[in-house]
């Protein structure tokens, strides 16, 4: 059994450690808040689970061991097979002897040499003008604050809507998530830290105006 607990810090702004997104280690004894800003910290679920894939490679295996013997076998076939067949004598051939005649001697006349004709020169190279080349588009920032429904957000950023660890402070009485099954609401000032995907409430803690907490959400990710 595990004697220590992993978390993380959310106080964005307000801690390093919340900043770099450090994974901190405690032990289960000890309270479970940010050792540098005191503030309670986020249960960290995750770690990966091994997969499976021995038998795969068993498989792989086996596979290619019986490729090799099929192989061994039929080189032995063909090795014993060429060996057993006969090889053939060797043909006697006979060389017949033709007399030579005698070198004639008449003279060849020499011949003109044919006439040179001069190659084109080659056409010069054309030279292709370079592309201009396309200049990349800003990459959307990865944090920054928006306006949400019933108030504004900032944090973790993807596609301009709430993507990561962050804080979403209410400036209106709101309903907190349509997804949410006990249909809770925030009220004016209250704010609540914790992840977000692609614009919706995943988990957190909400907190009153005065920094208090009422409750802990864990709603899920949309499907």
């Amino acid at each position: 059994m595990s004697t220590t607990r992993l978390g993380k810090c959310i106080n964005f702004g307000n801690c390093a450690k919340a900043d770099r997104r450090e994974i901190i280690e405690l032990d289960v004894t000890e309270d479970f808040v940010c050792p540098e800003c005191n503030s309670d910290l986020l249960d960290d679920d995750t770690k990966g689970k091994k997969g499976g894939g021995g038998g795969s490679k068993k498989g792989l295996i086996i596979g290619i061991v019986a490729v090799l013997l099929l192989g061994g076998g039929a080189a032995a076939y063909f090795l014993l097979g060429d060996k057993e067949e006969k090889t053939p004598e060797p043909r006697m051939e006979r060389t017949i002897e033709t007399p030579v005649d005698e070198a004639v001697t008449d003279e060849v006349e020499p011949q003109d040499e044919p006439e040179q004709i001069a190659e084109p020169e080659p056409e010069p190279a054309k030279v292709e003008e370079p592309k201009p080349v396309q200049q990349p588009k800003p990459a959307t920032p990865s944090s920054g604050t928006v306006s949400v429904s019933g108030g504004t957000y900032t944090g973790e950023l993807k596609n301009g809507k709430p993507h990561g660890m962050g804080t979403l402070k209410y400036n209106a009485h709101t309903l907190i998530s349509k997804r949410d099954s006990k249909n809770r609401y925030a009220e004016a000032g209250e704010y609540i830290t914790g992840e977000f995907y692609e614009g919706e409430l995943v988990s957190g803690k909400l907190f009153d105006k005065n920094g208090d907490q009422r409750e802990a959400l864990n709603i899920g990710r949309p499907r």
